[in-house]
């Protein structure tokens, strides 16, 4: 990418870095680290970002795996070390979140990080994602003895139509699972959902929805709308068309997973989706066995929203 006389002039792909640690380490001295903090059931915590490896190997058709392809690359085990030294002891950082594809994609890495870590004596917290079949207990246990505190798992919806409209091959079964195992060992678990994906309709929405309420051991959960980001499948998709997706807004700055939605599926627009964006949240939090969490994530205030749309709800109700 190059710019002539302002115009903006694209020469092609350029090739994937082959050797990562080709690549420099960020430049965090340039930050106020001081001013970045992220909430999590053990308290608000200063955090940076830090990624290990790129690329994945599975297609879910929302994620922009064109950008580093399937291939995986990763940073040699002495510098991720030599970086992971740099943020704890010279930037006094004390929790990072790993923000690879796939953290326990090759356990044998992971399981060798650890063993670093405890030779090493480096005491932080840390977080990251995985696929939660590719979750087990004796790595949870592992990684939790090394600082992990949270881990993320891609749930997006309990319908097995649409789980293979969109490619995500893991059953429902194996995150039930995975955040059993993570209650027991006091690991805190998010469950990635979303809503307005292709095949998506109110009944497949809420089915989704009614599994959430009856999952007890599913205690934490996102539910944002699908985002046709550029360079996904999900945007092909509703470019063309397909599976009752159509895209209706182009504008990126709408590209917003909560409160906005730029396709209608299957006769939902983008205001029906919002609404059902909202009912659903309010559906989940009204779970009791998820209100303790969420005030030790985020405080008394975290109840408010829900409490207040809730009443409004009655309300309009009763003036009907």
């Amino acid at each position: 990418m190059s710019r002539n006389n302002g115009k903006i002039l694209f020469s092609g792909e350029s090739a994937a870095l082959a050797n990562l640690d080709d690549s420099p380490a960020p430049a965090r001295h340039l930050l106020r680290n001081d001013l970045y903090s992220i909430g999590s059931l053990k308290g608000r915590k200063r955090y940076t970002f830090m990624q290990m490896s790129r690329g994945c190997p599975f297609r879910c058709v929302y994620c922009a795996n064109d950008l580093y392809g399937r291939r995986i690359r990763r940073h040699s085990m002495e510098r991720v070390v030599e970086e992971l030294e740099e943020i704890v002891h010279k930037r006094q950082i004390r929790h990072i979140y790993f923000i690879d594809d796939m953290l326990t994609l090759d356990r044998k890495f992971i399981l060798e990080l650890c063993d670093e870590i405890e030779k090493r004596e480096l005491r932080f917290t840390f977080e990251g994602s995985t696929r939660a079949n590719l979750w087990a207990e004796e790595v949870a246990k592992r990684l939790k003895a090394c600082g992990l505190i949270r881990i993320s798992f891609g749930l997006e919806t309990a319908v097995p139509e649409i789980l293979k409209l969109i490619k995500k091959d893991v059953p429902l079964e194996a995150y039930v699972a995975a955040n059993r195992i993570n209650n027991k060992l006091g690991i805190e678990t998010i469950n990635s959902v979303m809503l307005g994906l292709p095949g998506d309709t109110r009944e497949t929405i809420r089915e989704t929805v009614d599994f959430l309420c009856k999952a007890r051991d599913i205690h934490h959960t996102t539910y944002g709308i699908a985002m046709p980001y550029p360079g996904t499948e999900l945007r092909r998709m509703a470019e063309r068309g397909e599976h009752g997706l159509n895209l209706v807004e182009k504008d990126f700055s709408k590209l917003q997973r909560y409160g906005s939605a730029v396709t209608e599926v299957n006769g939902l627009t983008p205001e029906h989706l919002v609404e059902l964006q909202k009912e659903g949240l309010r559906r989940i939090y009204s779970c009791w066995w998820r209100i303790l969490p969420m005030i030790r994530r985020h405080g008394l205030t975290s109840l408010l929203p829900p409490i207040w749309d809730a009443i409004k709800d009655r309300l309009k109700v009763a003036n009907n």
